[in-house]
């Protein structure tokens, strides 16, 4: 597939069918859903799934108020292909349980991955994190601090700077539950189009729009807060290429995540690899499993 149009013509059933809903997708079949519970009172939502044999663990964090639904079918790809997965959805997320939205802070986000991480990692097998855009920052940075030791990190769209759009700058110490309803449709009505493309790749243009309608507005405030303005400049020197082979994914053609930001971020890390997959839709898709395969073998 050389152009988002191709894929357009060539979207997949189950493709097809996530473009229809309205609500975030169930789990898969097959997987198991419990929740880990952190040091500090917060459960986060963990999708789990183990075959016989596994070819390596996948311990996957998804990006800043993700759905599911943007890796439903990478999570089915990855199971037909005799992988154990763990999802872990952060708590800025709608399925975490949190008493305090106030708890959303940057520090506690990077606790959470190595809290997390202690209570998943299978060390009998390889280990594969995966991140998208704050996902793959926070798997950075838990590199950078020796609080993760993967034999592989891939890492989508990681940002190093993390920019929040002045829109959202602006709007952030007014979000409640009841200004959010004004402020969605302006939003995507004059925000997001400038980030999306619904010509070229209407699958992400679709899970984030309805991941902006189904966000919990005050748990999105504190995570827009405690992200904006940070950088990855001081840490990605740390990060032990030896031990960890960092492979960081573009998609040249997603005006979300910039893709020169990316190849800044591999040579800056050690042993640091960039590959480019093109679009966003093909880097949750069976490219990105196809890498994944060749890693096991190396």
């Amino acid at each position: 597939m050389n152009s988002g149009i191709d894929e357009k013509e060539q979207l997949d059933e189950v493709t097809q069918y996530l473009l229809t809903l309205k609500e975030d997708v169930e789990p898969p079949d097959g997987f198991t859903t419990n929740y880990l519970e952190m040091s500090d009172g917060c459960r986060l939502r963990h999708l789990h799934y183990i075959p016989e044999n596994p070819k390596a663990q996948i311990i996957l964090i998804p990006g800043l108020n993700t759905l599911l639904m943007s890796w439903y079918k990478l999570l089915l790809l990855l199971k037909d292909n005799s992988f154990q997965i763990d999802y872990i959805e952060t708590r800025e997320k709608r399925t975490s349980i949190l008493d305090k939205p106030k708890k959303i802070t940057y520090e506690r986000l990077l606790q959470d991955v190595k809290e997390s991480y202690e209570l998943v990692k299978n060390d009998e097998i390889t280990q594969i994190a995966i991140g998208s855009s704050m996902g793959a920052n926070l798997i950075l940075l838990s590199l950078a601090r020796k609080e993760m030791q993967p034999q592989f990190a891939v890492l989508i769209g990681p940002l190093l700077d993390f920019h929040i759009p002045k829109f959202f700058r602006y709007v952030t110490p007014f979000l409640n539950r009841f200004t959010f309803m004004i402020i969605k449709p302006l939003a995507w009505r004059f925000v997001l189009p400038r980030y999306l493309n619904k010509e070229k790749d209407p699958f992400q243009a679709h899970k984030y729009e309805l991941g902006f309608k189904l966000g919990d507005a005050n748990k999105m405030k504190y995570a827009f807060k405690s992200w904006a303005g940070t950088t990855l400049r001081n840490d990605l020197n740390k990060i032990d290429g030896t031990k960890t082979k960092v492979i960081l994914i573009g998609a040249e053609e997603d005006k979300l995540h910039a893709a020169d930001e990316t190849k800044q971020i591999a040579e800056m890390v050690q042993n640091g690899e960039y590959i480019d997959l093109k679009t966003n839709y093909a880097a949750h898709d069976m490219p990105l499993v196809k890498l994944l395969l060749e890693l096991t073998n190396r």
